[in-house]
């Protein structure tokens, strides 16, 4: 299941300081967000995913099957020779489901790419939805981007970067 926080982000498209930002923050904002929207991974094609999962699970089976049949010929093999039924007996009963790991391991695989595909796609609507409304409140102020003071949209982008968080993989270690 993915983290449930990253749903509770949405909350953040509007803000009660959005009434007390200039054009210049607005524009500022906007195409910061534009730029970090783009910078951002792409989620995964759902039906890839599906395919991948399906491929997966064929694949596992298929191990599955082969583990089964190795014992089962093994077993057979062992019941033709004489005084060896018990090693037949323990050979068949050798860990009951043959494989299955490779099921629990292509579903763990399917499990975390959904996860991680869900957890682009929320962070990406969250982030339209901000600039959307940061968009509108442009719009609506009736700005003008002819008419914008460039220092101070410089000042407004500077601030937006310096507060940004760091990217998802700058805690990671190689």
């Amino acid at each position: 299941m993915p983290d449930p926080s990253i749903f509770a982000q949405a909350a953040n498209v509007s803000r009660l300081s959005d009434s007390d930002a200039t054009c210049e923050q607005l524009f500022a904002e906007a195409e910061w967000l534009g730029a970090r929207i783009a910078a951002l991974p792409k989620a995964a094609d759902p039906m890839e995913l599906a395919r991948q999962s399906t491929e997966d699970m064929r694949q596992a089976q298929k191990k599955m099957m082969g583990g089964q049949r190795a014992r089962s010929f093994g077993s057979a093999l062992l019941g033709l020779v004489p005084g060896a039924g018990m090693a037949a007996g323990a050979l068949s009963s050798l860990g009951g489901r043959p494989n299955t790991d490779a099921m629990y391991d292509a579903m763990d695989r399917t499990m975390q790419a959904q996860q991680e595909s869900m957890a682009t796609m929320a962070q990406q609507a969250q982030l339209h939805g901000r600039r959307e409304h940061v968009t509108d409140l442009f719009l609506t102020r009736s700005c003008k981007v002819s008419t914008l003071d460039r220092a101070e949209v410089a000042r407004a982008t500077a601030g937006f970067e310096a507060a940004a968080p760091p990217p998802a993989d700058a805690f990671a270690t190689p």
